[in-house]
């Protein structure tokens, strides 16, 4: 079960080829940095250590701001890439400010769906298994194989 709130983004790819195409890219070893996951440092904390067991995380302190609100009020999940080199246009246009990397993806429930169904990995200096997330989309999705194959070669 999701420890996600009702407002964490997706990204709605038009059909499914371009969602495995972008699913192939991020794989390719040299394009992701690190997958984050930010968690308030309250009872989500439990709920993530259960629903991705052992998997890094960074817990957030929960402070207030000077008008007396909480800074974080949500977990977030993003994607950090260190490069953005032919990347599809279909994810490009959907990539934020990478600070110190070349892009990011904010998109939490996009992000939790890469982890939670193919494969993918939260945490820094992880280098993402892409034998094992094509196999996932191979046993799974064998239509899309195309798609993931040309996104991982892009």
């Amino acid at each position: 079960m999701s420890i996600l709130g009702g407002r964490a983004g997706d990204i709605i790819f038009s059909n499914d080829n371009d969602f495995f195409e972008a699913i192939g890219y991020l794989a390719s070893p040299g394009r992701v940095a690190f997958f984050e996951a930010e968690v308030p440092n309250d009872g989500r904390v439990i709920a993530f250590q259960n629903q991705f067991p052992g998997q890094s995380y960074r817990p957030i302190t929960q402070g207030v701001t000077s008008g007396g609100n909480p800074m974080k009020y949500s977990v977030q999940y993003r994607i950090y890439l260190k490069s953005i080199k032919n990347c599809p246009q279909t994810l490009r246009r959907r990539l934020g400010d990478g600070r110190n990397n070349a892009a990011r993806i904010n998109k939490s429930a996009f992000v939790e769906k890469l982890v939670e169904e193919y494969g993918f990995k939260f945490g820094y200096g992880i280098v993402q298994n892409s034998a094992h997330i094509r196999a996932i989309v191979s046993a799974n999705h064998p239509l899309y194989l195309a798609d993931f194959d040309r996104g991982y070669n892009l």
